[in-house]
């Protein structure tokens, strides 16, 4: 028998030979070995901690809204991240903390917000993906930041076997980035915010989600895409030279290779329009970055990550 009947043996619910296609929003790639939907924090700390010690390679996703899956598979364990505990900690005249899953979604969360008259995210409603990947890429919209009512973050330490706590000023975060990003042997696994309570606001604060709503669809193509597939760039000015409009000065909206397109309604928008392969995404991808370079003289770095690793949600 070996490592990974070993694992399939001690958790039965591990499909084999499973399509990544149905796991991430692109649509694209090849089948992995196995996958597992861990439930619970202690379940998901389990996984980790058992295929580690087997040395079985695994990827933890979440919604896989930021992820490319390549043509080949994945020769390894998927680990989905569905835990889904949201817990008020404490609930003060103006504001409550409340402690949340990593495999909570950004929409649950406000969903829950709403029922317990719990405001202050109406900039993340219409992000797909889950709080863990808010927290691990510092995802932002419409001026604000993950971190802005983050309050502390646990994690499971993967080399030390420990669950760790940590204040948000030591995790690091910058534009879509964070700690986490640097130490992929941290697994997160619930995330404490601080947001301000609704009370007479409760109107007010549905009628801006109803905007928000409309705003994102607005500007958004339609069909399977991550979203934004490369970051914004940041000169030492202070700058902002924003990656979709330096796509499309560089004559690239409606670009086609295979399946794949760059959204003629959003520049930094690589859509699957065709049953594409991860390779006609990333030969779109490498054409941008090079007239991009051509042009501009920066270097765009990829949002959307790519392939396997040990951690993307």
């Amino acid at each position: 028998m070996d490592k990974f009947d070993e694992l399939k043996n001690k958790f039965p619910e591990i499909k084999v030979n499973v399509s990544l296609k149905n796991y991430c929003n692109y649509k694209i790639g090849g089948v992995a070995k196995g996958v597992y939907e861990a439930n619970s924090a202690e379940d998901l700390v389990e996984i980790v901690r058992f295929s580690k010690r087997e040395g079985i390679s695994f990827y933890l996703i979440g919604k896989g809204t930021n992820v490319l899956f390549l043509d080949e598979g994945f020769d390894g364990l998927i680990i989905v991240n569905k835990t889904n505990e949201i817990v008020i900690m404490e609930k003060g005249d103006k504001n409550s903390i409340i402690r949340v899953d990593s495999g909570v979604t950004i929409a649950g969360l406000i969903s829950f917000g709403l029922k317990n008259n719990i405001g202050g995210m109406a900039s993340f409603y219409c992000l797909p993906g889950t709080i863990g990947g808010a927290v691990y890429g510092n995802a932002g919209s419409f001026g604000m930041e993950i971190k802005d009512v983050l309050f502390k973050v646990e994690f499971y330490d993967l080399d030390l076997d420990i669950i760790v706590e940590k204040d948000r000023d030591e995790l690091y975060f910058g534009y879509r980035d964070s700690i986490f990003k640097k130490k992929n042997n941290w697994i997160i696994l619930k995330a404490y915010l601080k947001c301000e309570n609704l009370d007479s606001n409760l109107e007010e604060y549905q009628k801006n989600l109803k905007e928000i709503a409309v705003k994102r669809t607005g500007k958004q193509p339609f069909g399977a895409s991550c979203g934004s597939f490369f970051k914004n760039v940041y000169l030492e000015d202070g700058t902002v030279l924003y990656a979709g409009k330096m796509i499309e000065e560089c004559g690239l909206k409606g670009e086609k290779i295979g399946g794949a397109q760059i959204s003629p309604q959003h520049g930094n928008f690589i859509l699957n329009k065709d049953n594409a392969s991860s390779e006609d995404v990333l030969k779109l991808a490498s054409l941008a970055k090079e007239k991009v370079r051509e042009r501009f003289s920066v270097e765009l770095q990829e949002e959307v990550r790519v392939g396997g690793g040990i951690t993307d949600y």
